[in-house]
């Protein structure tokens, strides 16, 4: 084979080899990240975090109070479009679905969640937690700290399915079965 036409198979083994290994970078980046969680998080099926907040009125609550019963977890802020969106949505679940226990957990300064609520009130729970970075909800599993984040725990305490981002009627009928 003479020089230039080795130089120039050599140049297109070097040149598909180089799209190969772009191709698989690429396809590796597209692609869901696994389910990482940080050490110390809860996964599926684990025990939930133990959690004491003060209500609206400062009294301090523990969810311990609601042991034996479902419980809905939604963590939100009243500057979150998408929280303040689901809001009726919820309140229109916790009304119908007495069985499960509907907790809001308003991650933003106390006054601005009681000026949201007296605003536009619901009907269950709502407890304050921080107003910062970490909140509470990363100790559910919310490790992009997205809002509105939920976490249906089963009567047992066990963490079952999360959610982030907010529901329609029909999606969170689905999320809690």
């Amino acid at each position: 084979m003479p020089p230039r036409s080795l130089l120039l198979a050599l140049a297109a083994l070097v040149l598909a080899a180089t799209a190969a290994l772009a191709g698989f970078l690429v396809a590796r980046g597209l692609r869901p990240a696994p389910d990482f969680r940080e050490p110390g998080l809860p996964a599926i099926g684990d025990l939930r975090p133990e959690l004491r907040l003060p209500d609206l009125s400062g009294r301090v609550v523990d969810l311990d109070a609601y042991a034996g019963k479902p419980l809905l977890l939604n963590f939100w802020a009243s500057w979150c479009p998408p929280c303040v969106k689901e809001m009726p949505v919820l309140d229109a679940f916790a009304r119908s679905h007495p069985g499960i226990q509907v907790i809001g957990i308003a991650v933003e300064p106390a006054q601005a969640a009681r000026d949201h609520l007296a605003a536009h009130p619901v009907s269950y729970p709502v407890l304050i937690g921080s107003d910062g970075s970490p909140d509470e909800s990363q100790r559910f599993g919310n490790q992009r700290s997205v809002l509105p984040f939920t976490v249906l725990v089963d009567a047992e305490g066990r963490i079952r399915k999360r959610h982030s981002g907010g529901f329609d009627a029909a999606s969170l009928e689905d999320f809690a079965r």
